[in-house]
C-alpha cells in the first residue's frame, strides 16, 4: 500500500515538473518548507524524516564570541604581506624585458648570461604568477560584487574563471558568450603568450664588427713593360713566361676568381646576366651582380695585384681592361683583300706581316694620311691567322675585325678565408677612349729609338709562346677555338667554326692576359714587398698604385634582443601588473569574508552538521582549516521518506541508510 502511494506521488511530482517550463517553477515547488522542519532532537521519533545529526562537535579555537569583520590579526597581517609580495612579482618580468633591451648588441658578459638564464624560467614562472594574480582578481571581484549585490550567474562566472580551462567551462556551461566571457578568455590567453615571450626576448648571436686596413693595388695606367726597347728587352722574357704559364694553367684555375699567384681577376661586366636572363645595362653606373648560376667570364687569366689581401674582408677597386667585340671570322681572304682592313702594308718594322708563320694583329687607328683619328672613334683591331688549311696561303686567310674599347669599372671585392672574388661591379664610363692614344698608335719614327707601346704589344703577342712549325697553330690560336690541349702540335685550327661571341671573349682574355703582367713583370708572380708604407710614396713604391681602405670583419658574439617579443612581454606584464594591483585593492575593499566556492561554505548554518554556534565571520579557508578533521559526506538526509533530500552531513551510523541511489527521487 505504501509502495503504491509512493509510486503515485513520484509519478505525479515528475509530471508536474516536466509539464511546467523551468522559468515558471517557483522556489516553493522545489522546496516544501513544511516538509523540512528543523532537525529533531529525538532521533527515534517516528514523526521525523531526518537523519540524526549526532552530538555537537567540539572545534578547537572556534570563535563563539561576536567580533568585527576584517579585524586585524596576526594571520591577517601575514596574508596582507603575502598579497603585497605577489603583487610586485610582475616587476621581475618588467626588469627582465628592459634588461634585454639594455644588453642588446653588447658583448658576452656574466650579467648578460644571467639574464639569458633568467629568460629560460619565463615559461614556468610567468603562468604560475599570472594564474595566482588574475585568479585573485577574479575571486576578489566576485566577493566584492556579492557584497554589493550582483547577478548570481555573473558571480559564478567570475568565481569559476580562475584558469583558462575554468573560464572556458564557465562560458560554456552558463551559455554566456558576450563581451564579459570574451574579455575573460582574452585575459587568460595572455598567460602562455607572456611565458613564451619571456623565453625569446634575448639570445646570443655572432655578428661582425669591422676594423679598417689600408691596402694598395696596381694602377691600370702604370707604365707598361712594352714602353721602350730597353725595358722591353728586360721585361719581355718575364711577360712571355707569365702569359704562357697562364695559358698552361688547369681549367679550374682559369675559371677561378684568383689566378695562380693570388691576384684578383676582374670579370667582364657586360656579360653579367640578371635572374630574369637579361644582360645588365651597365651604362647607368649602378652596381650589378651576376646570376648565381652563370659562369663568370673574366677579362684576363691574370688578375690585379693587391698588396695585403685580407683573409676575410671587403674593399673596392677601380680598374680598366680591354674589351674586344668581333664580327664573323671570314675565311679565304687574300692578301689584296686584307690590305683594306689594315690601311698599310707593313707594321712590324721591316718585316711584312705575311712573312710570319703565326697570326698577326694590326689596327686602323691611323688615317691613311697618318693624321690623328677623331677622339670619339674607337680603334679597330684586325686579327689575321696566317695558317690556313694548306699552309701556303693560296686559299686565303682567316680574318676578323674587332672593335676595341677600354671600360673603367669599379669592383666590390669580397674575401673569405683568403679567397677573394669580385661579386659586384659598376661601369664608370663606356670606354670610348683607351690608354692607346695617338702617341701609342703612331708607327715607328726613325728619330725615336723605340717602338710605340701598342705596336710593341701587337708585334710580340703572336710570338709570346715561341715559334711553331709551319702549318700548325700557336697555343694562342688553339685557345681561341677552345682547344683542351694548347701546346699539342696538330693541323691548323679552323677559326671560322668559332662563334663571334666566344671568339670575342677569348680574344679579350688573350689581350688582357698579355697586357696585365707588362704593368709589373717583376711583381705579378707575387714577389712584391708587403710593407704598406712603401706604397705610400711614389719614389719608394715598386709600382704605381692606388690606395683603398678595406673593411675587415671581426666576429664577435653579442646579445640580440628580439624587440617584438620584448614588446609582447612588456605589454602582457603591464596588464598583469594592473590586474595584480586591482586585485589587491578590491580584495582589501571587501568587508565580507571570502566564502564563495569553498566546501567549508556548505557547513554554514547547516542543520545536519553539529557545529557550535558562531563562526559566522570566518572565511572559507580559515573555516576549512578549523574543520579539517571533521568527517562529512553528501548523503540522503531523508532516507526514511519516499522523496529523498541531499545535503552535506557528518559521517555517522546512518551512512549506509543515507546512501544516494540513482533510481530514487530527490527534492
Amino acid at each position: 500500500m505504501q509502495a503504491s502511494q509512493t509510486g503515485s506521488y513520484n509519478e505525479q511530482y515528475s509530471n508536474s515538473i516536466q509539464s511546467e517550463p523551468i522559468e515558471n517553477i517557483q522556489l516553493s515547488h522545489l522546496v516544501n518548507r513544511k516538509a523540512l522542519p528543523g532537525p529533531s532532537k529525538n532521533p527515534s521519533a517516528s514523526t521525523t524524516n531526518y537523519a540524526p545529526i549526532g552530538a555537537e562537535q567540539s572545534v578547537e579555537r572556534w570563535s563563539t564570541r561576536p567580533k568585527e569583520l576584517n579585524q586585524s590579526t596576526h594571520a591577517w597581517d601575514l596574508a596582507f604581506l603575502w598579497d603585497i609580495f605577489i603583487t610586485i612579482l610582475p616587476v621581475f618580468f618588467l626588469v627582465l624585458g628592459i634588461s634585454a633591451l639594455v644588453f642588446d648588441g653588447k658583448p658576452i658578459s656574466t650579467p648578460g648570461d644571467n639574464i639569458v638564464r633568467a629568460t629560460s624560467l619565463g615559461p614556468t614562472l610567468f603562468p604560475i604568477i599570472f594564474a595566482s594574480l588574475v585568479g585573485r582578481l577574479m575571486r576578489s571581484v566576485s566577493v566584492w560584487r556579492a557584497q554589493n549585490g550582483g547577478k548570481l550567474g555573473f558571480l559564478e562566472q567570475l568565481n569559476g574563471s580562475q584558469s583558462l580551462a575554468g573560464a572556458l567551462e564557465r562560458a560554456w556551461c552558463l551559455r554566456r558568450y558576450g563581451i564579459i566571457s570574451t574579455s575573460i578568455l582574452a585575459l587568460w590567453t595572455l598567460s602562455p603568450l607572456g611565458g613564451q615571450s619571456a623565453l625569446r626576448i634575448l639570445s646570443k648571436r655572432t655578428m661582425n664588427n669591422f676594423n679598417t686596413q689600408q691596402l694598395h693595388y696596381i694602377n691600370s695606367g702604370t707604365d707598361s713593360g712594352f714602353d721602350g726597347l730597353s725595358s722591353q728587352a728586360y721585361d719581355l722574357s718575364m711577360i712571355n713566361s707569365l702569359y704562357t704559364a697562364a695559358l698552361l694553367s688547369p681549367e679550374n684555375a682559369k675559371q677561378s676568381s684568383m689566378d695562380s699567384w693570388g691576384n684578383v681577376k676582374v670579370p667582364i661586366v657586360d656579360t653579367f646576366v640578371s635572374d630574369s636572363g637579361q644582360n645588365h645595362t651597365v651604362e647607368d653606373g649602378t652596381f650589378v651582380m651576376p646570376n648565381q648560376s652563370q659562369t663568370i667570364e673574366y677579362s684576363s687569366l691574370i688578375g690585379i695585384i693587391v698588396v695585403g689581401t685580407p683573409g676575410t674582408g671587403n674593399f673596392t677597386i677601380e680598374t680598366s681592361y680591354f674589351r674586344l667585340n668581333c664580327g664573323n671570322i671570314v675565311h679565304g681572304v687574300t692578301q689584296n683583300e686584307i690590305l683594306p682592313y689594315i690601311g698599310k702594308t707593313q707594321i712590324h718594322n721591316s718585316t711584312t706581316i705575311f712573312e710570319l708563320d703565326t697570326f698577326g694583329l694590326d689596327t686602323n687607328a691611323l688615317w691613311p694620311n697618318g693624321s690623328e683619328p677623331a677622339p670619339d672613334i674607337n680603334p679597330n683591331i684586325v686579327f689575321i691567322s696566317f695558317n690556313d688549311d694548306y699552309g701556303s696561303g693560296a686559299e686565303g686567310y682567316y680574318v676578323a675585325k674587332c672593335n676595341l674599347t677600354q671600360p673603367t669599372v669599379e669592383s666590390q671585392v669580397t674575401c673569405n678565408d683568403g679567397s677573394c672574388k669580385i661579386d659586384a661591379m659598376r661601369q664608370l664610363d663606356p670606354g670610348i677612349n683607351t690608354y692607346f692614344n695617338y702617341e701609342d698608335f703612331k708607327e715607328y719614327n726613325s728619330e725615336m729609338s723605340n717602338y710605340s707601346i701598342f705596336e710593341a704589344f701587337m708585334v710580340n703577342l703572336p710570338l709570346a709562346t715561341g715559334t711553331v712549325h709551319s702549318g700548325t697553330s700557336t697555343p694562342t690560336e688553339q685557345y681561341l677555338v677552345g682547344a683542351s690541349q694548347l701546346f699539342y702540335e696538330e693541323a691548323p685550327v679552323q677559326l671560322n667554326v668559332t662563334d663571334p661571341v666566344s671568339f670575342s671573349l677569348r680574344l679579350t682574355r688573350i689581350f688582357n692576359t698579355y697586357w696585365q703582367p707588362a704593368l709589373a713583370p717583376v711583381y705579378t708572380a707575387g714577389n712584391y714587398p708587403t710593407n704598406q708604407t712603401l706604397y705610400q710614396n711614389e719614389t719608394t713604391a715598386p709600382f704605381l698604385n692606388n690606395a683603398v681602405t678595406a673593411m675587415l670583419p671581426h666576429p664577435q658574439t653579442v646579445y640580440k634582443a628580439d624587440r617584438v617579443w620584448v614588446g609582447l612581454l612588456l605589454i602582457t606584464t603591464l596588464i598583469l601588473q594592473i590586474c595584480a594591483i586591482a586585485g589587491l585593492i578590491i580584495k582589501r575593499a571587501c568587508t565580507i569574508p571570502d566564502i564563495l566556492g569553498y566546501i567549508s561554505t556548505m557547513t554554514r548554518d547547516n542543520p545536519y552538521l553539529p557545529l557550535p554556534e558562531g563562526g559566522n565571520t570566518l572565511d572559507g579557508l580559515e573555516r576549512a582549516r578549523l574543520l579539517y578533521d571533521l568527517q562529512v559526506q553528501v548523503a540522503d538526509v531523508r532516507w526514511e521518506s519516499d522523496i529523498g533530500h541531499l545535503a552535506l552531513k557528518t559521517v555517522d551510523s546512518t551512512l549506509g541508510l543515507g546512501k544516494v541511489e540513482k533510481n530514487r527521487y530527490y527534492i
